[in-house]
């Protein structure tokens, strides 16, 4: 629903819409769209069968939001950005571990230039210390000389969290940051040793993004009170490392933002779940997905479309205003829905199969002997 009229903030109604339309055509799967400005939502709307109840799996996003209580450590002097990695974790240490990590810096972790423990599923399976598994992979490059995405970093940076302000970044967010944002329906998955896992594994509401989004748009700032250090922020998402095999809009990587064209920086999780933030225009757009990278990748093609068709048009200051365009805008975002399944809904096998007891029949195999157990 239209929550605000768009051109109070300077923002076109038509644009508006031009940029939903091409979202819905090249990304397939579209959970919700949320445009904010300023303090306020000019509309959210969840694409039927989706609501606003559900919590939305945000995969990589977490990246970004763990990348904040690291910003709360630093600005309280409990962590640095060139400290030494490993004098947090000398006990960690393995036996046989690649040297090149006693130079692994907090920054090094931040902009991805450390490791090469890519997925989270490199830790599936792990019941022991995913400090000291962390610590087993051999370094691809020297630290700090080439960006390669590593969800394991954000693991390390979640651990220096826990150690340093001697709580993990779950507890830390909810008291300095989401409490303050009335945001109390949250959940973010823990490691065996108790540290919020960081790279993954964070839910969300779709309005608790979008409040996500407009202190984002305003560097940290919520209703005037400053919930992220915005020295910090700023640093975080303006380019820090080259990002060369990613194309147009990314132009590099921050602290755990992709920084993307046209002064904006973007917080990125699989499928699409997406906020691209303008704070120059303080202009966010947050969407929430199950895409797949068929028509290319959907959080890199999020943020061309939202660049290109609402951040560069929009100018800001006063739009007179436009009853039609927002009349079919208002229209367009009423009709949204996911496509359903084709097909019966009911299957011609039900009365043949339910409302009965089964019994199984497994044939195992013993030292070339056929047993027949009846379960």
């Amino acid at each position: 629903m239209i929550k605000n009229k768009p051109e109070a903030y300077g923002i076109s109604s038509d644009n508006l819409l031009c940029m939903v339309q091409e979202l819905e055509t090249f990304v397939e799967d579209i959970h919700s769209i949320s445009v904010v400005c300023d303090n306020d939502v000019i509309f959210s709307k969840c694409i039927q069968p989706y609501t606003e109840e559900p919590m939305q799996m945000l995969h990589s996003f977490s990246k970004s939001m763990n990348s904040i209580a690291v910003g709360i450590a630093i600005d309280e002097g409990k962590l640095h950005l060139d400290d030494l990695v490993i004098d947090y974790f000398k006990e960690y240490l393995p036996e046989e571990y690649d040297k090149r990590i006693d130079q692994l810096t907090v920054r090094n972790l931040l902009t991805m230039a450390a490791n090469s423990c890519r997925l989270s599923t490199c830790f599936r399976g792990v019941t022991d210390s995913w400090i000291t598994h962390y610590f087993t992979y051999k370094l691809p490059h020297d630290p700090g000389t080439v960006f390669q995405y590593d969800t394991g970093a954000s693991y390390m940076l979640s651990s220096l969290v826990t150690k340093t302000m001697h709580k993990n970044v779950l507890a830390l967010m909810k008291e300095r940051v989401l409490k303050p944002m009335g945001i109390t329906d949250i959940e973010w998955l823990e490691s065996p040793e108790g540290n919020t896992v960081g790279g993954w594994g964070l839910y969300l509401k779709t309005p608790d993004i979008a409040k996500i989004a407009i202190l984002l748009a305003n560097m940290g700032k919520w209703n005037g009170k400053t919930l992220i250090p915005e020295e910090y922020l700023k640093e975080a998402t303006r380019k820090q490392i080259d990002t060369p095999e990613e194309k147009y809009p990314v132009c590099g990587y921050g602290y755990q933002y992709w920084i993307t064209a046209d002064h904006s920086f973007g917080v990125y999780g699989a499928f699409g779940n997406v906020i691209v933030v303008n704070p120059e225009k303080k202009l966010a757009v947050a969407i929430t997905a199950g895409a797949s990278d068929k028509n290319g990748n959907p959080n890199r093609l999020i943020s061309k479309i939202v660049n290109e068709k609402l951040f560069i048009p929009t100018e800001r200051g006063t739009l007179k205003t436009d009853v039609d365009g927002e009349k079919k805008l208002k229209k367009y975002l009423d009709d949204l829905c996911l496509p359903y399944p084709e097909g019966a809904k009911n299957s011609c096998l039900e009365g043949k199969w339910f409302d009965k007891t089964l019994s199984l029949f497994f044939l195992v195999h013993v030292q070339q002997k056929s047993l027949i157990l009846l379960t």
